[in-house]
């Protein structure tokens, strides 16, 4: 590290520590998008209903970056979610969990994200958390969660697996078949096209990750599947 009157070189984390003010005033000026959510339940509360950011204007350009902050108080529960089923989808994006001790976290997302656009999802779980990842998103990579404390577990699905792992431990994992020339003829000789023959099946092939969706998400989600393979 070096420490002057005229600069300061260090490791982020070491500024964060030693020079909190500089680099509050640093990203203040830098983010200065106001367009994001934050989301914090406190100790013990269990919200029953899935929480969703506000939408924005119809009609409106989207942002260019889009950021969430999700932190979930010890003993705390709550479910996310958030669809963007659109060709208007943000260039940037970030959601952020904090899972305290013994707090429960399900995120489900619904994107497609542009050729380009970064897409980062992060979560820490401690001491006996949980947080679970229902990623519907096209062109999303996958969601790394930090397992910091004894019997913290993460979830994740879907990218053609649905597994769970501890720490420590991997367990139930399940693989998923593609649907096969075979079924697609079958449906064909009852009389459905090629299009909603594929469709069918594709739908079925997404039916473990649609099924813990919120009705009106898994609606969108088969409808958005279709509109695929009518472009393929």
């Amino acid at each position: 590290m070096i420490a002057t009157s005229e600069a300061v070189v260090t490791t982020f984390d070491a500024a964060l520590r030693e020079h909190p003010a500089l680099v509050d005033a640093a990203l203040k000026t830098v983010g200065r998008e106001p367009f994001g959510f934050f989301l914090r339940v406190s100790r013990g509360v269990q919200l029953e209903r899935p929480v969703s950011p506000p939408e924005r204007p119809r009609g409106s350009p989207p942002p260019a970056e889009e950021r969430t902050l999700i932190v979930a108080e010890e003993g705390a529960g709550l479910q996310y979610v958030e669809g963007c089923i659109s060709s208007a989808a943000p260039l940037s994006t970030a959601t952020v969990v904090l899972a305290m001790p013994g707090a429960r976290v399900r995120c489900t997302t619904l994107r497609n994200l542009p050729s380009g656009a970064v897409s980062i999802k992060r979560a820490v779980a401690e001491q006996g958390a949980r947080v679970e990842w229902l990623d519907g998103s096209f062109g999303a990579p996958t969601p790394a969660v930090v397992l910091e404390g004894e019997g913290s577990v993460l979830s994740a699905a879907f990218h053609g697996r649905v597994g769970e792992l501890t720490r420590g431990e991997r367990r139930s994992t399940v693989s998923l078949d593609e649907p096969g020339a075979e079924a697609l003829y079958y449906l064909m000789t009852r009389g459905l096209d090629r299009a909603a023959a594929a469709a069918l099946l594709v739908n079925g092939f997404f039916e473990p990750f649609t099924r813990e969706l919120p009705l009106e998400y898994a609606v969108e989600f088969n409808r958005f599947v279709e509109l695929e393979l009518k472009g393929a």
